[in-house]
């Protein structure tokens, strides 16, 4: 609530299952990276669906992340963490892990290759940071062609809807 400057009607269990929690992936609830053996048991994935990653210190849950596992993917859907370890950057840390998740996943499936940090939106300071991300993509919206980010950031501050590979 303290970091979106939301109430907390805002902050529901209700509104945070109809915003982040509903999928049409099959949703699983906890994942705990146990261990690199080749079996996505091993690690608490159950194959492709939604999954909610606990980060705990001890036993006080101190963050979760939202991921979907898709054939060729890890997405990033939706992170949150207590306010209280703001100082320790914790959203470069989630990224950190869940690209660690993706390569772990790739010891399992070779054809989970990608790690995608979702919707970006230029002009939203909380997505701002996906922008330093290195190397990265990004969608054309009209041609469907994955195109460099550096080569397209600027066609952002253009128009809202943009053709990016040009």
């Amino acid at each position: 609530m303290q970091i979106h400057h939301e109430t907390e009607e805002d902050s529901s269990k209700d509104v945070f299952i109809s915003n982040f929690y509903r999928s049409c992936l099959i949703v699983n609830f906890v994942v705990t990276i146990k261990s690199t053996n080749e079996d996505f048991n091993t690690i608490g994935i159950k194959g492709y669906g939604t999954y909610i990653l606990h980060y705990r210190y001890a036993t006080r849950l101190y963050a979760i992340s939202v991921v979907d596992v898709l054939p060729h993917t890890i997405s990033s859907v939706y992170f949150c963490y207590d306010p209280e370890f703001k100082m320790l950057n914790l959203g470069l840390i989630s990224a950190l892990l869940e690209i660690y998740l993706t390569k772990l996943l790739n010891t399992c499936s070779k054809n989970i290759i990608y790690y995608s940090l979702g919707y970006y939106i230029k002009n939203c300071p909380k997505m701002a940071y996906k922008s330093q991300y290195q190397p990265s993509f990004i969608l054309c919206p009209v041609t469907l062609k994955w195109v460099w980010f550096e080569k397209c950031d600027k066609e952002f501050d253009l128009t809202k809807y943009n053709r990016l590979d040009t």
